[in-house]
């Protein structure tokens, strides 16, 4: 499993949540590289859009390969009180259809108004920049220059939780940067991650930095710095972002099921983790304690529930859920029965899934 050379996390902060979770397992350090996103709280991370007024269950829509469309749905009726679209034009989005559903909420900014996005440049040479609701294609890198250069071509990744778009440079894929879109080109970074993928339209950001697609089953990045992996026997692999090894301490799991082949699915908290199985028709939410996980089913056996993406209330006591039928679900994380939003339907036109749940 690929790990991220990532900057510095506060050892004090890192060892407090450790010990308060897991029995103070081990973080070994790992070598620094660019600046990474610090350390968030879970209400940074869940008013995202509050401020755009675009707020509530955030589905997200397909209606082409290189096109967006949000609807804001009302968690108390399941009906859509808002829509945006976004189309990338003659640049590509970062977004993919193909992609699990968690990697989409990346490709927007914290006001879920511009889209990342990759742009074309003279000679074949790409920027990285947006898309807005507009369909304006906005490069953030700098511009190439007519036929040789030393400028590297840059493919838009997503935006991380300061704001800033981060991108990989393209043919390289263990090399990214990050530009803050208020200051432009001018605030262009630099700096290599030991993560490998290939493509930067299958990358997208974690609280830690920017992750491949695919490990997010296996992996997760909980706000305040910790990341849990799945161990090769049951339990967790617990330490700071970045700093799991094959060395680090299993941490057991008791409760209504073990680790075992069971796939991340979302954070809830700094010390919670939400794990379905592959087959998406169980979700268990983990909870570190002294030296063990905890771990709880909340869907109710033989519920026919089977769900295709899941978005975390603001205030992390409930989770919503998309059924493969197209139905829109409130799970209670503190006990209680699902319950159906009957107001909510299906967009059919390349629908995708939960890109988030935002507060008003």
């Amino acid at each position: 499993m690929s790990k991220f050379r990532l900057g510095w996390i506060a050892p004090a902060v890192v060892a407090a949540l450790l010990a308060a979770g897991c029995g103070g397992a081990s973080h070994p350090t790992t070598s620094a590289g660019a600046s990474s996103p610090a350390a968030v709280s879970p209400s940074a991370v869940a008013t995202k859009a509050a401020s755009s007024g675009f707020t509530g269950i955030i589905v997200a829509s397909f209606p082409t390969s290189n096109s967006v469309e949000l609807d804001a749905v009302d968690p108390a009726t399941g009906r859509t009180k808002a829509t945006r679209t976004f189309d990338g034009g003659s640049a590509t989005i970062a977004a993919w259809q193909i992609d699990p559903w968690f990697t989409w909420a990346s490709d927007f900014n914290k006001s879920l108004t511009k889209l990342a996005a990759t742009g074309s440049g003279p000679n074949g040479t790409t920027s990285a920049g947006y898309v807005d609701t507009s369909g304006n294609y906005v490069p953030l890198t700098a511009a190439q220059s007519s036929g040789f250069s030393s400028l590297p071509d840059k493919q838009a990744v997503g935006f991380a939780q300061d704001g800033d778009l981060w991108y990989q440079v393209t043919n390289h894929v263990t090399q990214f940067g990050h530009v803050n879109p208020a200051a432009g080109p001018s605030s262009d970074r630099l700096g290599s991650y030991s993560e490998d993928s290939g493509n930067a339209q299958h990358e997208y950001m974690t609280l830690a930095g920017p992750e491949a697609a695919g490990a997010g089953n296996y992996h997760i990045f909980l706000p305040g710095g910790l990341e849990v992996d799945q161990a090769v026997s049951p339990g967790y692999q617990i330490a700071g972002w970045g700093r799991v090894t094959d060395s680090t301490p299993i941490t057991p799991v008791k409760g209504d099921a073990d680790n075992t082949d069971l796939w991340m699915v979302a954070a809830v908290g700094p010390r919670r983790f939400l794990t379905s199985d592959n087959d998406r028709g169980f979700l268990f939410l983990n909870t570190i304690e002294h030296g063990y996980v905890r771990t709880k089913s909340l869907l109710p056996v033989n519920s026919d529930l089977s769900f295709t993406s899941v978005a975390v209330s603001p205030d992390r006591h409930a989770v919503a859920l998309i059924t493969n039928d197209g139905r829109l679900w409130i799970v209670p994380l503190t006990g209680g029965q699902p319950q159906q939003l009957t107001g909510f339907s299906v967009n059919t036109s390349g629908f995708g899934g939960l890109l988030e749940w935002t507060a008003p």
